[in-house]
């Protein structure tokens, strides 16, 4: 299942919690959802270990180290 589709699958998860269910239907939704979003956020941060940029001083991708970028303001990493 795409990204796109397990995060509309949680919107309707969230949506059909917000009305009247069963406890126990409430509680597999809920379970459900929990699982999609750890699906969608071990995806997410796969993905952002993939960013490449492109190096200024070089003209060669490079991967974006987020982290050092975030805290030191450093651009890229070479792999």
């Amino acid at each position: 299942m795409t990204f796109e589709k397990k995060l509309k699958q949680v919107e309707n998860i969230v949506h059909a919690l917000e009305g009247e269910l069963p406890l126990e239907e409430a509680l597999q939704n809920y379970k459900q959802g929990m699982e999609l979003i750890q699906s969608l956020q071990k995806e997410l941060s796969n993905a952002k270990m993939q960013v490449q940029v492109l190096d200024s001083a070089t003209g060669e991708l490079v991967d974006l180290d987020v982290d050092n970028f975030l805290s030191n303001g450093r651009r890229a990493q070479k792999p």
